[in-house]
């Protein structure tokens, strides 16, 4: 073993001694911007992002409405990541995924009168929260 350490040590410094500086090119990446999106660049959408997708795209949705939306969508394209969503069980799984990376939210809608006990509404929080008016001061001497 140290022989072979000893060997390897050797054969770092004899072999650099031959390489000339100037003929060693380093490819210039850029910025760690422009590595990371070559990085991304090929890969496939995930599962969880294209359901965030739908779930922005068509909120506040309840489970059966994202259910056939997701159905849907397999039936005219089979190359689209939604394909791994085959069941309910799993839709549910991918909302949780989501659900822990804060992305969507759950609500319980009000009961109307045909609908005693609504379902669940899946939403991604954009358009909830109004911002509140900056009272002036002259709306808080008044």
């Amino acid at each position: 073993m140290l022989r072979r350490c000893a060997r390897w040590a050797r054969s770092i410094f004899t072999d650099a001694a031959t390489v000339d500086a100037e003929s060693v090119s380093v490819p210039k990446l850029g910025t760690a911007k422009e590595r990371r999106a070559a990085r991304y660049a090929n890969r496939p959408e995930s599962t969880s992002h294209a359901l965030y997708k739908v779930v922005a795209a068509s909120a506040p949705i309840t489970f059966g409405d994202l259910r056939s939306i997701v159905n849907k969508a397999n039936e005219e394209d089979p190359g689209t990541p939604l394909m791994k969503i085959a069941s309910g069980k799993k839709l549910k799984l991918f909302i949780d995924v989501l659900k822990r990376q804060h992305k969507v939210w759950t609500l319980r809608p009000a009961p109307t009168p045909e609908c005693k006990h609504p379902r669940f509404v899946y939403h991604t929080g954009k358009g909830l929260h109004k911002p509140v008016p900056k009272q002036t001061a002259q709306g808080a001497d008044s």
